[in-house]
């Protein structure tokens, strides 16, 4: 194949690409037609996926959430377990559901007449809505049997009345049914009541028994009993006159209800022997049931003599999947038979470069590696072949001549680089005495630094003498010689005093803010809680004067500096005070909480003071810092530096987050560690 090109010093990678071109070729084709039939594939899918199934999917579940709401709606009115309301409002949640899903999905579908169903599906579906609704609200309810609700409420409250009046009238006449002096025949009359209750009573009975089963022959039996009872109170009526006055009132009640009631009971009858007997029922039959058929047949098409469905946009869906995937599987079968065939052909031409590019290649390699190995060996004095080739054995052969020229020289160096050794180990010698010497240096610098901070102690001590004398002069003046000083020399003396005193205080605070970032830290348990508590009582009379209130959370013990700690929350709580604004009451909140699993807790004092803007919220913590003249708020400024040193001797960390006019937080973190441990959280 090679041979037939006419320059015969071609490279190796000339011949190789010609060969391996070939190949691209193919692959580029296999691959050019692979896509564009995969894009046939993945738009079937695509449509299959998120068309076809999802569309056949929530139109089953519609489906099927539409007999479900009727059973559980059945369950309801069948049982009055409310369990079957609950059952209900989850699968009209789930019916909601699912329109929305095909809503979206109807925005996609290829068929007019489908996306025309699904509008009139919608409307029909608030319609069974509704009539759901109204059919449950009615179930198990008094207006679910409108009879028995008016016998209830209406009948019966009457007859009830009558029965007591009636027995009135009885307890009346047996009472005195010794009296002699009565007129008329007493035994006849009693009769009569007897026989007015007794009709009234059955009577009732059988309305009862009427509304509960339906069956005619005990609506008969009422007409026959107030046939009689109609009979029996026109002839008390006749004998009204023998009645006594107590009789005559109950009879004037009775008759009055009785005129009521009498119009009842047709009404009753009139109701029960009709469809409306049972609301619930009458509504679900009505209402409910004819728009679920509607739905089921625009889902799944109009119902057969056999009563199964066919036609509808479930169908519809059904067999535009199938036709989908038929069209999908057609396409990769094709591409299945193309992609053989292509790989047929690259197999081959494969083998036929393979052969004819080893024929090429690797006895000259095999030849030049058998050389290597010699000089791996150490054999230096074998010749290189190939160097007069022009293609990439050549350029190997020169690059192993290269190497082997190179191992010579390289020889000729360890001699050099082992006299070198022996240099580098002497000046080693000399870098160790220099280390020694340098460490020396180190002790000495410690030394002096140590010298450094004593006498910035005793320094500021010693500044104190001369500022307390002329403190003491200038009183002095002031108090015995006041008379006899010019105004201007009274405002010299005052402005000394201040002076000498505002520096007496910033020696004062300097040597505390010296004394906290180099004394060594007594270590304890020191509970935050009992530590608070002592702040609080040594501040009582400036809280009192800010009518400061305080709310105190749960504190953690930790390992510490007592008296550190103390200064620390003591500064911060002064802090707070001095800062408060005066339009609001004052407000301090101290609190912990645990900032991650590792333990570390945060320590929150939180305020309702002035606040202070966030560009300043590092330079609050730096030595003579104020955010304020010293008129307004008096201090030196080394109250937060000092805080911030205890917490660095603790290795805790102080922040502050503020906002101008609305307050302050200051939070300490305390990591949990072997050496500064939060042991317990305080109750």
């Amino acid at each position: 194949m090679f041979s037939c090109f006419p320059v015969p010093t071609l490279k190796i990678s000339h011949r190789l690409i010609v060969g391996f071109a070939i190949v691209v070729i193919l692959l580029a084709t296999s691959v050019g037609l692979s896509v564009r039939q995969l894009d046939v594939v993945v738009q079937d899918i695509k449509r299959i996926d998120g068309l076809r199934v999802p569309t056949a999917s929530a139109s089953a579940n519609m489906t099927k959430n539409i007999y479900a709401s009727l059973a559980a709606l059945r369950g309801w009115m069948l049982t009055g377990n409310t369990n079957f309301k609950v059952e209900r409002a989850a699968i009209w949640t789930e019916i909601a559901e699912e329109r929305a899903k095909m809503d979206a999905l109807s925005k996609k579908w290829t068929v007019p007449a489908n996306k025309l169903s699904w509008e009139d599906f919608k409307a029909i579906l608030a319609e069974f809505e509704v009539a759901q609704a109204k059919v449950e609200a009615i179930a198990n309810s008094p207006d679910e049997h409108p009879a028995t609700k008016m016998l209830i409420e209406q009948a019966a409250p009457r007859a009830a009345e009558m029965v007591k009046s009636i027995t009135k009238m009885i307890d009346d006449e047996v009472q005195a049914s010794t009296d002699s002096s009565r007129p008329g025949d007493r035994v006849k009359l009693l009769g009569m009541i007897a026989d007015i209750r007794g009709t009234l009573g059955i009577g009732l009975a059988n309305i009862r028994t009427y509304l509960l089963t339906g069956q005619q022959k005990f609506a008969d039996n009422f007409d026959k009993l107030w046939r009689k009872n109609d009979r029996r109170f026109a002839d008390l009526q006749a004998n009204v006159s023998l009645l006594t006055p107590g009789q005559r009132k109950a009879f004037d009640a009775f008759a009055a209800k009785r005129t009521e009631f009498t119009s009842l009971p047709p009404k009753m009858f009139e109701i029960r022997g009709s469809k409306k007997w049972n609301m619930a029922q009458f509504t679900l039959v009505a209402e409910a049931v004819p728009r679920a058929g509607k739905l089921l047949t625009i889902l799944l098409g109009a119902k057969s003599e056999d009563g199964s469905r066919a036609g509808g946009m479930q169908t519809i869906q059904a067999r535009l999947l199938t036709d989908d995937s038929n069209a999908a599987d057609k396409t990769i079968n094709d591409l299945s038979n193309l992609l053989w065939l292509i790989l047929g052909i690259g197999v081959l031409v494969s083998i036929v470069v393979m052969l004819l590019t080893r024929r090429s290649i690797v006895p000259p390699v095999v030849g030049m590696t058998n050389v290597m190995k010699m000089l791996a060996g150490g054999n230096l004095e074998v010749d290189i072949p190939e160097q007069g080739r022009k293609d990439e054995i050549g350029d190997m052969a020169r690059a192993v001549q290269v190497f082997k020229e190179n191992t010579l020289r390289a020889r000729e160096l360890e001699a050099e680089q082992e006299a070198t050794k022996r240099k580098l180990k002497a000046k080693a010698e000399s870098l160790s005495e220099s280390e020694g010497r340098l460490e020396i240096h180190v002790a000495e610098l410690q030394r002096a630094n140590t010298e450094l901070k004593r006498f910035a102690f005793v320094a500021s001590h010693d500044l104190q003498e001369p500022l307390r004398k002329l403190r003491q002069s200038s009183e002095f003046l002031q108090n015995d010689r006041d008379n006899e000083l010019s105004e201007d020399s009274k405002y010299c003396l005052d402005t000394i005093c201040r002076s000498s005193k505002r520096m007496s205080k910033l020696i004062k605070d300097l040597l505390a803010y010296s004394h906290t970032a180099n004394r060594d830290l007594n270590l304890s348990e020191v509970d935050l809680s009992e530590v608070t508590a002592n702040v609080l009582n040594e501040l009582e009379i400036p809280i009192s004067e800010s009518n400061a209130t305080f709310q105190i959370g749960k504190l953690p013990t930790v390992i510490a500096d007592s008296g550190a700690v103390g200064h620390l929350i003591r500064n911060l709580i002064g802090n707070a005070i001095k800062y408060r604004d005066t339009e609001r009451d004052t407000k301090i909140e101290i609190s912990s909480r645990r900032l991650d699993k590792e333990g570390a807790l945060e320590l929150l004092i939180a305020d309702n003071g002035i606040g202070f803007d966030m560009e300043h919220s590092e330079r609050i913590f730096e030595p003579f810092q104020r955010l304020h003249s010293k008129s307004d708020y008096p201090g030196s400024g080394i109250g937060l530096a000092v805080c911030n040193a205890i917490c660095h001797r603790h290795d805790w960390k102080l922040a502050a987050v503020s906002t101008p006019g609305y307050g302050s937080v200051f939070s300490v973190v305390i990591p949990d560690d072997k050496r500064l441990s939060v042991t317990k959280l305080g109750s």
